[in-house]
């Protein structure tokens, strides 16, 4: 009988340690949580454009307007001229009297490009 229990414990501090690891181990893998999912990107400014007026390409706009050097969208239906003599003008295009001053004065609604996309986030580790 001793001899039994004597062999039975030498097994049990020889494997018991290894068992209590891939417990451990086990335990901790299936404990973590998964990352949460990366956040959506963000949406591009709404600039409905189409909808205020006559549309002319961009091109086509600096061309019958030589004295317009820049155009750019602000917000949601504002636009902004930058003329060569430095001197910029702000309309907001939901705004029926603006978007008429607008188009008497430049003849059409330029097609702005979209502004460009953000630059990718950096992940902190």
């Amino acid at each position: 009988m001793h001899l039994k229990r004597n062999f039975f414990m030498k097994r049990l501090t020889y494997h018991f340690p290894a068992f209590v690891i891939a417990i451990m181990s086990a335990v901790t893998v299936y404990s973590q949580k998964e990352p949460p999912p990366p956040p959506p990107p963000p949406k591009p400014p709404k600039v409905a454009m189409k909808e205020a007026g006559p549309t002319v390409t961009i091109d086509e706009f600096y061309k019958s307007n030589p004295s317009v050097s820049r155009v750019y969208p602000l917000k949601e239906k504002k636009i902004m001229i930058e003329r060569k003599d430095g001197t910029r003008e702000k309309y907001n295009l939901s705004d029926q009297i603006e978007k008429e001053n607008f188009l008497n004065k430049y003849g059409a609604l330029p097609l702005v490009p979209p502004p460009p996309p953000p630059p990718p986030l950096k992940k902190v580790t």
